[in-house]
């Protein structure tokens, strides 16, 4: 039981590494790229709805998790960034799998 217990634990910050790189990079490297494209603000909903079906395809189940990983004001962002997606029904499905 006790190797089992070390196992997840191991796993779980394995994990919580692997995330917190991946939000890192989305900052460092994805959002600077995408303020350096001047995009009009129908181009910049395009591709924010564009990248909730990518995420919401890949990780979307994992949202909450994510999230919860996250410092409070960062997890803001993304919530800011999830109300502001055009499309009311992607919106309230992603909302949803954060709260259940």
């Amino acid at each position: 039981m006790f190797i089992l217990m070390r196992a997840l634990i191991s796993l779980l910050i394995c994990h919580q590494g692997q995330c917190k790189q991946h939000f890192k990079e989305e900052e460092v490297d994805l959002l600077p790229l995408m303020e350096a494209l001047e995009l009009s603000k129908d181009q910049e909903e395009t591709a924010l709805d564009q990248c909730f079906d990518l995420m919401h395809g890949t990780h979307g189940r994992l949202l909450k998790f994510f999230l919860e990983g996250l410092q409070p004001r960062d997890a803001m962002k993304y919530l800011d960034l999830i109300s502001m997606c055009s499309n009311q029904d992607k919106m309230e499905s992603m909302l949803q799998m954060i709260v259940m």
